[in-house]
Parts: C-alpha cells; structure tokens; sequence
C-alpha cells in the first residue's frame, strides 16, 4: 500500500502524501515527494478553522495505536495552546 501511495505521488504534479510509517516517510524523502504526517494534518486542519481542537484528534490517534513522543506532544500542546 505505502509503495503505491509513493508511486502514485511521483506520477502526479504537486501531490504531497500523509505519511507516519518511518520506512514509508525515508523513502518519500528520497524522491523528493512532499509529505505531511497525522499529525501535521491534524493541526493545519486546525490553522484553517476547519476543527476547533487539535487535542481531542491528536489523543484519538494515540489511543488507536499511533507511537508520539509525549515530550514532543507537550510542546506541540503548549504551542498551540491546548
């Protein structure tokens, strides 16, 4: 499935590929395909007013598995001011 996603993006003019397997996101900078992660998306829903709170989602990923570093998360929280 990942290497489709990746060819697929390398066959499409500025498509950008949402991407948090680690393997999946090495082989994506190698081509030079751009890509966003969950997370990532998650909070540029929130810059375009399109969720109110980024937390609930973010908390909803980790509970269905999604590995974060809560060091990392505590940052992104108090950056985001959630």
């Amino acid at each position: 499935m990942k290497a489709r996603v990746l060819t697929l993006a390398l066959e499409k003019d500025g498509a950008c590929v949402v991407l948090d397997d680690l393997q999946a996101r090495k082989c994506a900078a190698l081509f030079d395909i751009p890509l966003i992660g969950s997370i990532g998306l998650i909070l540029l829903a929130k810059r375009k007013g399109l969720i109110d709170l980024a937390k609930p989602k973010i908390e909803g990923l980790k509970a269905a598995g999604l590995h974060i570093d809560n060091t990392m998360l505590d940052r992104i929280y108090m950056r985001i001011g959630e």
